[in-house]
C-alpha cells in the first residue's frame, strides 16, 4: 500500500515539476522525390508544424544530405518559422548540386536523404527520401521562368485593336511531368495551359491566337504566366510584362473569305448565275470578275449580302459562252477598310446557250 501511494505521489510531483514546454510534430511535403543525374535539380519542400500549446520559433540552421552510411553534403541556409495558434509552416527551395548525386552513386546506391532538425518549442526532425534517376525519371521542377514580347523585351507599345500582339515564356526545368498554369492580363484569366514536359532543359510557350491578348482598351496593361504545377510555392520569381495600347487604331487584319458557289473550275450554264461566299462581319462586299487570273477586271459590283446574282443584261454584254472566267470577293467594314478577301476562283460557261441566256 505504501508503495502504491509513493508511486502516485511521484507521478503527481513529476507532472508538477516537469518543464511546461509544448510538443510539436512536423510533416514534410513531398516526402520523396526523384532527381535527375548530371544536372542541378530544384526541389520545393514545405514543412508543416502542429503543436499542442505554446507560441514561439522553430529554427533549423542547415539541411544535411546523407546516405545510410555517411554524410555527403550540407545546405547551409537557415530556416525559421513562428508557431502560433498551434500551427506553423515554412517552405524552402532546395538546389541539389550535381556533385551530391555523384557522391551518392559512387557510394554504390541511388538512394539518399535530405534532413533538417528544428529546435525551439521542441526538437523535431524532417526527412525527405531522394532517388537519383535517369533523365526521364526526375521529378518536374522549374528552374527559371522568363517572359518577353516579340521585340525581345519586357515592354512594348501597340495600336488599338492590334491583332498580332504575342508574348513568350521561356521555361527552364529539370525532370519531366505535367506543366500547368495560366496566362493572365491585368489580373484576369486569359487562358489555361496544360502540357506534358518530356525530359529536357527548356520549353517556350506562346500566348494563344484565341483568345488573343486584348488590345481594345487604351492604356497600360500587365501580363503574367502563373505556374500552378509543379508546386506554385516554389520560390521562383514570376516576371511581369507591360504593354501600352495607344489611341491610334490599327488596320484590321484581313481574314480568309471562302468562295462557296460555283465550285472551283466548275462548268456552269451560260445563264444568270448566283455567286455565293462565306459571310463575315463585313458591311459591304465587292465581287470582281476577270478574263485572266490577276488580269484586268471586266466587271465588278457591290452587295451587302453573302451572294450576288449576275444580271442577264451583264451576262450577255460582257461574258461569252464556252469561256473561262475568274472571280474573287473582298469584304469591307463601315469605314471601307478591307477586313476579308477570298482566293481567286474560276468557272467556265457552257458552250451551249440555255434559254435563260438567250
Amino acid at each position: 500500500m505504501k508503495k502504491c501511494i509513493l508511486a502516485i505521489l511521484a507521478l503527481i510531483l513529476t507532472g508538477l515539476l516537469a518543464p511546461s514546454f509544448s510538443q510539436a510534430a512536423v510533416t514534410v511535403t513531398p516526402s520523396s522525390v526523384n532527381v535527375v543525374r548530371g544536372q542541378t535539380n530544384t526541389v520545393v519542400i514545405t514543412y508543416r508544424f502542429a503543436t499542442i500549446i505554446g507560441s514561439g520559433n522553430e529554427m533549423s540552421s542547415q539541411g544535411i544530405y546523407f546516405t545510410p552510411d555517411t554524410t555527403i553534403g550540407f545546405n547551409n541556409v537557415p530556416l525559421t518559422t513562428f508557431i502560433t495558434g498551434g500551427i506553423g509552416t515554412v517552405t524552402e527551395t532546395v538546389v541539389i548540386p550535381v556533385n551530391i548525386m555523384e557522391k551518392v552513386l559512387q557510394s554504390g546506391t541511388a538512394q539518399f536523404f535530405y534532413r533538417r532538425q528544428f529546435f525551439g518549442l521542441s526538437v523535431e526532425t524532417a526527412t525527405i527520401n531522394m532517388t537519383v534517376s535517369g533523365e526521364t525519371g526526375g521529378t518536374l521542377g522549374i528552374r527559371r521562368l522568363s517572359l518577353y514580347f516579340g521585340n525581345g523585351r519586357s515592354e512594348t507599345t501597340v495600336m488599338k485593336y492590334a491583332p498580332d500582339l504575342k508574348a513568350y515564356a521561356d521555361i527552364r526545368y529539370n525532370g519531366s511531368g505535367l506543366l500547368k498554369g495560366y496566362w493572365e492580363v491585368d489580373g484576369r484569366l486569359l487562358s489555361y495551359v496544360s502540357q506534358p514536359l518530356p525530359a529536357g532543359q527548356q520549353i517556350t510557350l506562346t500566348t494563344p491566337d484565341i483568345p488573343a491578348l486584348p488590345t481594345f482598351d487604351t492604356g497600360t496593361h500587365t501580363l503574367r504566366f502563373v505556374v500552378t504545377n509543379p508546386n506554385p510555392d516554389q520560390g521562383i520569381p514570376l516576371p511581369t510584362l507591360v504593354y501600352f495600347v495607344t489611341t491610334d487604331e490599327a488596320a484590321a487584319k484581313p481574314v480568309g473569305l471562302k468562295l462557296k458557289n460555283p465550285a472551283e473550275a466548275a462548268e456552269v450554264p451560260y445563264a444568270s448565275q448566283k455567286y455565293e461566299w462565306q459571310v463575315i462581319r463585313a458591311n459591304v462586299y465587292l465581287i470582281q470578275f476577270f478574263e485572266t487570273q490577276g488580269g484586268k477586271t471586266v466587271f465588278s459590283a457591290y452587295t451587302k449580302k453573302g451572294f450576288y446574282q449576275l444580271p442577264q443584261l451583264v451576262l450577255k454584254k460582257i461574258f461569252q459562252p464556252g469561256e473561262t472566267y475568274y472571280w474573287l470577293v473582298i469584304g469591307f467594314d463601315k469605314e471601307r477598310r478591307m477586313i476579308g478577301e477570298s482566293k481567286t476562283g474560276s468557272f467556265r460557261f457552257s458552250p451551249s446557250v440555255s434559254d435563260a441566256g438567250k
